[in-house]
């Protein structure tokens, strides 16, 4: 499976500051509540989820291509979903 090169697309809110719009892709654990720990995450470190595709990959493991939009820093949220117990895998891609 091949990956595009990173592209972010800047957009303005009322006030001037830019919002960022980015993808991740993200290898899952299949485990009770993983997915929701995983969103909850990106929600409470200010990260709003514009959307979200899972595929299975393995007999445990779901394939996640995740859209969010936020101000802050993208690889904060890359930082703390690595640290997530049934996450395997997370970048960044288009």
């Amino acid at each position: 499976m091949a990956f595009c090169a990173p592209r972010q697309e800047q957009l303005q809110h009322d006030d001037g500051s830019g919002v960022m719009i980015d993808q991740l892709t993200i290898h899952l654990r299949r485990a009770e509540g993983a997915l929701v720990r995983l969103l909850g995450l990106a929600e409470r470190r200010g990260f709003s989820a514009v959307s979200m595709t899972a595929a299975p990959m393995a007999s445990d493991t779901m394939l996640i291509h995740l859209t969010v939009r936020s101000e802050r820093p993208l690889d904060n949220l890359i930082l703390q979903l690595e640290k997530l117990y049934d996450v395997q895998h997370v970048e960044k891609t288009r």
